[in-house]
């Protein structure tokens, strides 16, 4: 049970860096695009300040998620470490990835860097679903097998999504803060608004896509949520009134500086979401290495 609970809680602090990484580069291009060559005090208040998490969040990442598999193949034994050894190649490109993206950070390059934690996105994924199903392991061989699992494209969806949501509202708080403070008020608050709208409209999306996420996993495993009693019913319907607690928020907070208490609150709320989805995350996994038959 220690090493379950060790588990899920590297894991929360990994996608957290995750997020960060990924939601803080989607922002930097954005800024960038938008910026079109010039730059004005709004851009330029918010170019700096997202380097330096980019840089950091992807280093974060990367540490805590070979911690992360190092829990994994102590704790499962059997599945995912047969599975890891066959997509080892796959693991490679990853590490390729990882390091050009770093580098793109620094270099303020957020195109590159977008398109290298993407392409890590697509392949985590994949790896993810077929790692704690022994029934897709033949897709290992080829990589585009997986594409094809009913689950695949609204978990990589729901990844995305909560990754830009998140930030966003985490750059939104930050913002409203500084302008609260008397720092470039009127830039910073232009940046809250911006960015509120942002986690606005990607939370909205991820919430629809979530239930699509839910109704496409096996059906063994949906029905051994649903009979798990409060164990597993628990933490998944928190996460739904959580989700409609933020959004209902979100749609509320217009000004974000004038509203800051709100934004604080709703950044709490989809905090205590993402532990509450680590955990459902992780009954599934277990649901599903449960239901193979045992060599």
């Amino acid at each position: 049970m220690l090493f379950h609970i060790i588990l899920v809680a590297v894991f929360v602090v990994h996608i957290l860096g995750v997020n960060l990484a990924l939601g803080g580069t989607v922002l930097a291009l954005a800024n960038q695009l938008q910026s079109r060559g010039g730059q004005s005090q709004l851009r330029t208040a918010f170019a700096e300040p997202l380097k330096r998490a980019n840089v950091i969040s992807i280093g974060a990442a990367a540490a805590t998620g070979l911690l992360l598999l190092a829990v994994v193949q102590s704790l499962f034994r059997q599945s995912p470490a047969r599975a890891t050894l066959l997509s080892s190649g796959v693991w490679l490109v990853v590490l390729v990835l990882l390091g050009l993206a770093l580098l793109a950070a620094w270099k303020v390059r957020p195109g590159i860097s977008l398109l290298c934690l993407l392409g890590i996105a697509v392949v985590h994924v994949g790896l993810a679903v077929t790692h704690a199903r022994p029934e897709l392991w033949p897709t290992l061989g080829n990589p585009w097998g997986v594409f094809g699992d009913p689950s695949y494209w609204p978990r990589l969806l729901h990844f995305v999504l909560a990754a830009i949501g998140f930030t966003a509202l985490v750059v939104t708080w930050w913002a409203a803060r500084q302008a609260r403070a008397g720092r470039d008020v009127e830039a910073h608050r232009e940046i809250a608004r911006e960015c509120w709208i942002w986690a606005l409209v990607t939370t909205a999306l991820e919430f629809a896509d979530g239930f699509i996420l839910l109704l496409t996993l096996p059906q063994p495993v949906l029905i051994g949520l649903m009979e798990g009693g409060l164990a597993t019913l628990g933490p998944l319907l928190l996460s739904v009134i959580f989700g409609l607690g933020i959004l209902t928020v979100l749609q509320h907070a217009r000004d974000p500086v004038a509203s800051y208490g709100l934004v604080t609150g709703a950044l709490i709320a989809m905090t205590l979401t993402i532990v509450l989805m680590s955990i459902t995350r992780h009954q599934v996994r277990l649901l599903s290495i449960a239901l193979v038959t045992p060599w």
